[in-house]
């Protein structure tokens, strides 16, 4: 007989250990700790990456459909800069913990500031870093000793955030936990101080806006030679001077963290807040940096339909004919080529038949011609590699390409006559299963209706 209290108290001993096993594993790890000597009561922590909250509606139906099998090719990622502080928190003149907190921190309630910088570079597949943002951008800042609603001299507060800034969409190239690739690494600069002149307080509030992370990202897309990026470097030093201007930084740091686009749940997200500033309620919002991911730019639409015209019509999909670092660096200067131009210069080496790309009228696929009849299998493998390779798409964005151009030359209802393909497979010299497994495939067709389903869309 089953003794039922023994059976009971291991079952409970061993929910108790998974209960404990799962908060470990999702505990914040902190980055710099508010008591930490020179934090200037920030927090910084890691960790809290969500997947169901930081992933886009493709990326979670692909992610079913492959049982949470995700590699290389298999998403985009995107860092993500999050100003999440409520409007009472923003409005720090009508909350009386403001005054305190600068009196508790620097000894007086009038003329004190702390501010959050941040650098960030970001290493795609061969580990060359791209700069994001750089010149200590602003995160965050707060003051007193200058007026809550403009950066001029007063008696009161000043709270202010950067906007939010939109980065690229990057191919995930597989970078694990230990690689050196696929992260952004992040350098934090944390500044405290006060002084004696509220003009000089309000000097730095009044240069913070210019130095912030939207302002840098769109000062660094405009290239280094630029003079969006001089401008915004001279805002830097100019901000730097007014900092050492302002008085006594007694509180001075600078802490590092890698994020990785891998998004586990301990490295994927980081959360920048003051507790003490607004009374320690957590709810009071804070500034969160993590990466999203997306499965794919064609069926990130509203359409309900997956057709031709999902593909063809779509004008992020050519953008992506850019170098990796110049996609990455925001500086994509594509010669905005639809996607069947771009495809036709790229593959007019594996079928002449294409054309110079000028005539996109000219399918991809040619079932009549004879000479081109010859190149269907090269064709389906170089559309792969190119789409891949040459794209940066994604493994669901790469299957949608082939689709909507077999389906376009009738290759895919081909592919279905034992006839038509077993003449198809011997003009290209190969078999009818490798011609199949190269131009659309059973676990092709599975996998696109699958996330079609989970996205409620039909392929038409």
């Amino acid at each position: 007989m089953p003794n039922t209290g023994m059976d009971m108290l291991r079952l409970s001993l061993i929910s108790s250990l998974l209960l404990c096993s799962t908060y470990y594993s999702n505990a914040a790890e902190v980055i710099l700790g508010k008591d930490q000597p020179g934090a200037s009561g920030v927090q910084i922590s890691g960790g809290g990456w969500s997947q169901s909250t930081h992933t886009d509606s493709s990326y979670q139906a692909f992610y079913n459909v492959r049982n949470g099998k995700m590699g290389r090719y298999d998403y985009y990622y995107q860092l993500e800069i999050v100003p999440q502080f409520k409007d009472k928190y923003k409005t720090c003149d009508v909350n009386p913990n403001f005054g305190s907190f600068f009196r508790n921190l620097l000894g007086i309630s009038q003329a004190g500031l702390v501010t959050v910088k941040a650098d960030v570079q970001y290493r795609w597949t061969t580990g060359i870093p791209v700069d994001f943002l750089k010149g200590d951008t602003g995160l965050v800042l707060a003051a007193t000793g200058t007026s809550s609603s403009t950066p001029t001299p007063g008696n009161g507060c000043f709270f202010d955030q950067t906007l939010r800034p939109t980065f690229p969409l990057l191919q995930y190239g597989g970078g694990g936990e230990n690689d050196n690739f696929d992260d952004f690494v992040v350098k934090f600069i944390v500044n405290g101080g006060r002084s004696e002149s509220l003009n000089l307080i309000s000097n730095v509030v009044n240069l913070f806006s210019k130095i912030s992370a939207f302002v840098g990202w769109g000062a660094i897309t405009a290239g280094i030679s630029s003079a969006p990026f001089q401008s915004f470097q001279t805002a830097a030093q100019n901000f730097q001077t007014a900092l050492q201007q302002a008085g006594t930084l007694q509180n001075q740091v600078a802490v590092g963290y890698t994020l990785k686009s891998n998004g586990t749940a301990d490295d994927g997200r980081i959360e920048i807040t003051i507790p003490e500033l607004f009374g320690g309620n957590d709810g009071n919002g804070n500034l969160a940096i993590y990466v999203r991911r997306q499965g794919s730019i064609a069926l990130a639409t509203a359409d309900s339909s997956i057709n031709t015209s999902t593909v063809f019509d779509n004008l992020e999909l050519p953008n992506r004919q850019c170098a990796p670092t110049n996609i990455a660096g925001g500086s994509c200067n594509s010669n905005n080529d639809s996607i069947r131009v771009a495809l036709a210069k790229a593959l007019k080496g594996v079928d002449p038949g294409v054309g110079d790309g000028s005539n996109p009228i000219i399918p991809l696929f040619d079932l009549d011609s004879p000479d081109r009849q010859k190149k269907v299998y090269q064709m389906c493998n170089g559309l792969r590699t190119v789409a891949r390779l040459n794209m940066y798409l994604t493994t669901l964005d790469e299957a949608l390409i082939r689709w909507a151009f077999g389906k376009e030359a009738g290759l895919l209802d081909a592919l279905k006559d034992p006839v038509k393909s077993a003449a198809l497979a011997k003009a290209s010299g190969v078999t009818v299963a490798q011609l199949t497994d190269a131009c659309w495939n059973a676990g092709d067709d599975q996998t696109l209706r699958g996330v079609a389903g989970k996205l409620n869309k039909t392929i038409q």
